[in-house]
This record gives structure tokens, sequence and C-alpha cells, in this order.
């Protein structure tokens, strides 16, 4: 996810609210934000470790 620290919330709460996935774990992309997002993605989680937090990092020039 990109810039998207207006849904963070609402995704989290979505994904822990999931029921019958006892052996579900995610994993979610912060794509180089330049907004809150990673920061309310840690905070909505918390400690719950069905969840991994993936910090991308800035491509290089001509990565294309």
């Amino acid at each position: 996810m990109r810039n998207e620290a207006e849904n963070v919330a609402e995704l989290v709460a979505s994904l822990k609210a999931q029921r019958g996935l006892s052996r579900a774990h995610f994993y979610l992309l912060n794509d180089n934000s330049t907004d809150q997002t990673f920061q309310l993605l840690q905070a909505s989680i918390g400690t719950d470790p069905r969840f991994t937090v993936i910090n991308g990092s800035e491509l290089g020039a001509g990565w294309l």
C-alpha cells in the first residue's frame, strides 16, 4: 500500500475480524509511503502476531 493513511485502520480491523482463518498470516507492503501509512499500520496491528509489515524501498532510476 502507498499513502493509504486514511484506510489503514479500517483495513487492519477488517483483517483482524476475519473468522475461520486460524492459520492466516497477513503480509502488508508499505510501498515507500510519504504519509503516515507505516506508523498507522504499526499502531493498528499492535502486537498481533498474524501480521508482518514489509517496508519497501525507493526504486532507483532506470529500474524499469
